[in-house]
């Protein structure tokens, strides 16, 4: 929820009738801001069926809030079997990084994300390789 100076507000984390989402709890990990006020946030949405109920998890999703146009949106699609841990955006609002945890083997691997925010398809995954002892980049 933002509150406007005038006492108005916008509940901008709202469910719509296409996607059942959680919000983290954690609010220092999972929410950044740019200098320009807009909201950076995780939320795990879960596919739906006719009757709106709990489907599956699709995965994790940043949606953007700008308080000055009051609209919410999503920055980037859920991809399965991919979670984000934790958000950071850059001051300029131009990048967005992301704490990323996915499935390997018996546990799991944790890497960073680089998206960028006027084109979040295009993203870099950074991830520490101890077999080369260096960071590797894809």
């Amino acid at each position: 929820m933002c509150v406007f100076a005038d006492g108005s507000y916008s509940d901008f984390v709202k469910d719509d009738d296409t996607r059942i989402r959680d919000f983290y709890s954690d609010l220092t990990e999972s929410v950044s801001m740019d200098s320009k006020g807009n909201l950076y946030y995780l939320v795990l949405e879960y596919e739906t069926n006719a009757d709106h109920t709990d489907g599956r998890p699709l995965g994790d999703v940043i949606y953007t809030y700008n308080p000055s146009t009051n609209e919410a949106k999503n920055l980037t699609l859920p991809i399965e079997g991919q979670w984000y841990k934790k958000i950071q955006v850059s001051a300029d609002g131009e990048w967005c990084f992301v704490e990323v945890q996915r499935p390997n083997g018996s546990g799991y691997v944790n890497y960073l994300r680089a998206i960028s925010v006027a084109n979040p398809e295009s993203y870099v995954n950074i991830v520490y390789d101890e077999s080369v002892i260096d960071w590797v980049y894809d």
